[in-house]
């Protein structure tokens, strides 16, 4: 355990975006491309077809 840190799981709360992530932690094992997914493009729902 890491003295003076509470997990709380995120899914759990009421509003979400009220409590901003301020890390990431267990990704030692975490799959290589993930470390850029916040760079893929996004979409609200699906992409549009070509």
């Amino acid at each position: 355990m890491l003295p003076g840190f509470i997990d709380i799981q995120s899914g759990t709360y009421d509003d979400p975006d009220r409590v901003p992530a301020t890390m990431h932690i267990q990704v030692a094992e975490r799959l290589r491309w993930m470390e850029n997914a916040h760079e893929l493009p996004t979409f609200d729902r699906f992409p549009p077809s070509e």
